[in-house]
């Protein structure tokens, strides 16, 4: 009789260490369950990341190629004006001694 409780209370003890081990096991299949759903949102992150890291870099290269033209546009544009003033100061030079030749011949028929 002595043995059989003391089998029984072997037996008992097994069940609680199995029930321990069950308890730990699930516990471990949670934190598993936990660490791949959280990967699964990192690797969702890192491609939102990327993407987003693409259109920047996208949007970064536009601008700077926009702004190459704008200074281009820029540069032909001041040329263009260069040009204009240039032509403008000449005309008005020849306007001028236009003005002072017909002045000295009034001068000279004057005279």
């Amino acid at each position: 009789r002595e043995d059989s409780q003391k089998q029984e209370a072997k037996l008992s003890a097994m069940e609680t260490e199995r029930a321990i081990l069950e308890g730990d096991k699930k516990t471990l299949e949670g934190i598993v369950q936990d660490v791949m759903i959280k990967r699964r949102e990192a690797e969702a992150n890192l491609e939102t990341l990327r993407t987003e890291m693409t259109e920047t870099k996208q949007e970064l290269e536009s601008a700077y190629a926009n702004s190459e033209e704008r200074e281009r546009a820029y540069c032909a544009l001041k040329s263009h004006l260069d040009q204009i003033e240039t032509r403008a100061f000449e005309t008005e030079d020849q306007l001028l001694e236009s003005r002072c030749k017909h002045e000295d011949m009034r001068k000279e028929r004057a005279e």
